[in-house]
C-alpha cells in the first residue's frame, strides 16, 4: 500500500511538472473566462496534456492509478483534472472488463463526486461518458448503481447519471429501463446542467428507440425545461420538433435552496428558464473544494458545449 501511494505521488508530481512546463497564460485566460471562473485553468490544451500522462511511462499497476486517480480529480486546477479522466479512460478498457476491477474505478469516480472535486462540466462529462459508460456497458450491476445517482444530493452526480448513458441508449444490453427512470426523475430538476444533461441522453434515445421516447415526452416532456427539451428534440424532423416545443412548460418543482427553480432564476413567475446554479447547490457536506465553486455558473444564457469541445 505504502509502495503504491509513493508510485501516486510520483506520477502526479510528473504530470504537474509536466502540464507546468506546457502552460500558457493567455490560454488559461480564455479558458477561464469560457467556464465562467468555475475552475483553475494552467492553458494547456487538450493534445497537450493527453501526451503529459502518455509520456509517464505505461499504465500503472491498478492501485497506483486509481491513487493517482484520485488525487489528480481532488486538484483544483482543471489540467489536473482531466489527466485525472485520462489516466482512467486509458485503463479503464482492461479493468472494465472484470466485475470487481471495474466496481473500483467506479468507486474511484464516486468518491470524486461525493468529495465535490467534480464541478465543471467538462470534467463531469468526461468522467460520466468515457469512464462511467465504459464500465455500465460491462456489468449491467454497475449500469443500475449509476442510475440511482438521479436521486443524489449532488448536482453534478445528477448529471453523471443520465450523461453516463447518452452512449448506452442504443446498446441491446435492456437499459431503457433505467434510461427511462434517470430521466423521469430528472425531467422537472430545476438546476440547468441537470436539465441539459437530461436533454443530451434522450436526445439519442429519440434516434435509437423513437416510439419509446415519443411515449415519454407525451407523460413528461412539459416537466423540462426550454432549453433541456431543445436538446432533447434537436435531432427530430423539423415538424415534430416545433410541436415538442409548443407545449406549455409545467411549473418547476423547488429548488436546492427552496425556491422555484426557474421563477427564483428569472425574478418572476411564469419563467420558463431552469434555475441557475448557485454556490448552496454545490456546498452541502462534505465540504467544497477551495475554488470558488459554482460561484458564477449559469450566469449565461448561452448554450452548454459538448463534452467534446474541452479546449484543444
Amino acid at each position: 500500500m505504502a509502495a503504491a501511494a509513493a508510485a501516486a505521488a510520483r506520477l502526479v508530481a510528473a504530470v504537474r511538472a509536466g502540464l507546468l512546463a506546457r502552460a500558457d497564460a493567455e490560454v488559461a485566460v480564455q479558458a477561464a473566462a469560457y467556464f465562467k471562473g468555475v475552475v483553475e485553468f494552467w492553458g494547456v490544451k487538450t493534445p497537450a496534456m493527453d501526451a503529459v500522462y502518455d509520456a509517464c511511462g505505461p499504465r500503472p499497476p491498478p492501485a497506483v492509478l486509481h491513487a493517482a486517480a484520485a488525487a489528480l480529480l481532488a486538484d483544483s486546477v482543471f489540467e489536473m483534472k482531466h489527466v485525472g479522466v485520462y489516466a482512467l479512460y486509458r485503463g479503464v478498457g482492461a479493468l472494465a472488463r472484470d466485475a470487481a476491477t471495474a466496481a473500483q474505478v467506479v468507486d474511484t469516480v464516486e468518491a470524486a463526486f461525493d468529495g465535490r472535486h467534480v464541478y465543471d462540466w467538462a470534467t463531469c462529462d468526461g468522467l460520466s461518458s468515457r469512464v462511467l459508460a465504459a464500465c455500465a456497458r460491462e456489468h449491467r450491476s454497475l449500469a443500475e448503481r449509476v442510475a440511482a445517482w438521479r436521486t443524489a444530493p449532488y448536482l453534478w452526480k445528477q448529471r453523471a447519471a443520465a450523461v453516463t448513458f447518452v452512449k448506452l441508449t442504443a446498446t441491446p444490453l435492456g437499459y431503457q429501463p433505467l434510461i427511462l427512470d434517470v430521466a423521469t426523475h430528472l425531467a422537472g430538476h430545476p438546476e440547468r446542467f441537470v436539465q441539459l444533461g437530461v436533454g443530451w441522453m434522450l436526445r439519442e434515445l429519440s434516434v435509437s428507440a423513437p416510439a419509446t421516447f415519443a411515449d415519454f415526452m407525451a407523460a413528461h416532456g412539459a416537466a423540462m425545461s426550454r432549453e433541456g427539451l431543445r436538446y432533447a428534440v434537436e435531432k427530430l424532423p423539423s415538424e415534430q420538433r416545433a410541436r415538442l416545443l409548443a407545449v406549455p412548460r409545467a411549473s418547476p418543482l423547488p429548488a436546492a435552496d427552496g425556491s422555484t427553480g426557474s421563477a427564483a432564476a428569472a425574478g418572476g413567475a411564469g419563467s420558463k428558464r431552469p434555475r441557475r446554479v448557485t454556490a448552496a447547490a454545490a456546498r452541502a457536506e462534505p465540504p467544497p473544494p477551495p475554488v470558488p465553486v459554482l460561484s458564477r455558473t449559469g450566469s449565461t444564457r448561452r448554450r452548454v458545449p459538448r463534452a467534446d469541445m474541452t479546449i484543444s
